[in-house]
């Protein structure tokens, strides 16, 4: 059985809010690359990258060898983010 880590993340808005809104999507990057890196769900199963966001945030599994990936998020009200270097494990943005 091939070892993976998940990657979780929510959005908040300034006030610290968690944004909830439908829409939004994030693509996930090799770490300083702009390759796609190959994302799971739990059990293993191929999922399409980018990838839609649920209630402003995300879950996907990536191979346990990957240290770090970089997120391009489009939030649901049409803003952009971009974290770098994202350590796989539950994120705040």
């Amino acid at each position: 059985m091939t070892s993976r880590t998940q990657v979780k993340f929510q959005l908040y808005d300034m006030d610290g809010k968690a944004i909830t809104a439908s829409g939004g999507v994030v693509y996930v990057a090799a770490a300083d690359d702009a390759a796609k890196n190959a994302i799971t769900d739990k059990d293993g199963t191929a999922l399409a990258n980018p990838r839609a966001l649920t209630a402003g945030g995300c879950e996907f599994w990536v191979l346990a060898t990957v240290a770090t990936v970089d997120l391009y998020i489009m939030a649901p009200g049409g803003q952009f983010v971009v974290k770098t270097d994202v350590v796989p494990g539950t994120i705040q943005t």
